[in-house]
């Protein structure tokens, strides 16, 4: 693990694991658990997780009430303070309109807020997603790339 004493911003998708048992699941935990300044989240974040919950119902991946568990705990975590929430600015979608219309870089589009929101914040993108961790190194976005548990 690195970068744990910069603030950290988990892209949504390598967030879930921690509320749902996953391939990543140990390693979210640990990496979240060793974090020595702010773990970010915003609205992008909150409305991209009631995304996947509502994804995993309609595929019989988890009952309602499973769901209603996820997002109670999701709820709990903000309200303890275990995340540190800051809204998306304007100036977050001018950066990600930018890059994408510089058409140098494949994003997709909430991967450039994404990235506009961690560079905006100072903070470490955590991704388990290649895609998106190749387009931080392209934009000098300081990344951790989840890799997961093999023993």
């Amino acid at each position: 693990m690195e970068n744990l004493e910069k603030p950290l911003y988990f892209e949504t998708g390598a967030l879930l694991p921690y509320y749902r048992l996953e391939v990543l699941s140990h390693t979210v935990q640990t990496v979240l658990n060793a974090a020595l300044s702010d773990v970010f989240i915003n609205d992008l974040t909150e409305l991209e997780f009631a995304s996947a919950i509502a994804h995993w119902v309609q595929r019989h991946e988890i009952t309602e009430a499973d769901a209603f568990a996820i997002q109670q705990k999701f709820l709990e975590h903000k309200a303890l303070g275990y995340y540190t929430y800051q809204p998306i600015f304007f100036y977050d979608f001018k950066q990600a309109t930018d890059w994408l219309s510089e058409r140098k870089i494949f994003l997709r589009t909430c991967d450039a807020i994404h990235l506009a929101y961690a560079a905006r914040m100072g903070a470490v993108l955590v991704t388990a997603d290649q895609i998106l961790g190749q387009a931080a190194n392209e934009l000098n976005i300081e990344c951790q790339l989840l890799i997961p548990r093999t023993h």
